[in-house]
């Protein structure tokens, strides 16, 4: 049920960020920006799911290769099927500008493109941080934090004990980076701590303690106030808005 929500937001965020885009010329079209809190739900899920699976991996024979190796087969094939189906239309649009269009349109270097196939944060030519499958900034997040994951597997500690205080030294150092090195920019950011969230709820979970009905409704309750109340859900996309948000519901639902 969340994953559907969180799904349904983000598909109306594009779908009227394109409408916006290609048929709102010479008029004013609102976007849903707020729709992308449901990549912030959709991060609380990831840290909740992957606390759950793992339970007791720790102890068995490389449990990080055996991790990593799952996680890698189900992110990058059609990662990499998509991404080279894009990269072949930039590379047709670049070689007939006809079919550009009114967007801009990024160059393609061998460092992008590699940087890209790989999810390592990169700034592209019109200066933003995303891979060529701009969408897929969002797998960044989650293949950092599944090497995080994966880690506290090698070192066979208990993956909360592990995470908690490297991912929240990683945000607190965040506040002091340089705008100079992409991967210092995304892989600091607050987003981070939305996993770590879903990963303390789902150790919650499995030590039996969860929230009574009243508790989860007031939970959910708070989501849409913190959404409407914090952000401009039709022209502001503010992240720690979307963040507190995302938690709320991802708490209150997984808890129900």
């Amino acid at each position: 049920m969340l994953r559907g929500l969180a799904a349904s937001m983000v598909v109306i965020h594009h779908s009227t960020q394109s409408w916006s885009q290609n048929l709102g010329k010479g008029v004013s079209a609102p976007t849903w920006e707020g729709g992308a809190a449901g990549v912030d739900i959709f991060f609380v899920i990831s840290g909740f799911v992957m606390a759950i699976s793992t339970i007791g991996r720790e102890h068995k024979d490389h449990p990080a290769l055996s991790f990593l190796e799952r996680r890698l087969i189900r992110i990058f094939p059609l990662y990499w099927l998509v991404s080279l189906v894009y990269l072949l239309k930039v590379t047709i649009v670049r070689w007939y500008p006809r079919f550009a269009g009114s967007g801009q349109h990024v160059q393609t270097p061998l460092g992008y493109i590699l940087s890209s196939f790989l999810l390592i944060p990169y700034r592209d030519s019109i200066g933003n941080i995303q891979p060529l499958l701009n969408v897929g900034w969002t797998l960044s997040f989650e293949m950092f934090f599944y090497f995080l994951f994966a880690s506290a597997l090698a070192f066979r500690i208990r993956v909360a004990y592990f995470l908690t205080p490297i991912m929240s030294i990683l945000v607190v150092a965040g506040t002091l980076r340089g705008a100079h090195w992409p991967a210092i920019l995304v892989l600091t950011d607050p987003i981070l701590l939305e996993f770590l969230a879903g990963l303390l709820l789902g150790q919650l979970v499995i030590q039996g303690i969860r929230l009574n009905a009243a508790s989860s409704a007031l939970l959910l309750s708070l989501a849409p106030m913190l959404f409407f109340l914090s952000t401009d859900c039709w022209s502001i996309h503010t992240r720690p808005a979307m963040g507190s948000s995302g938690c709320s519901a991802g708490f209150s639902l997984c808890h129900a």
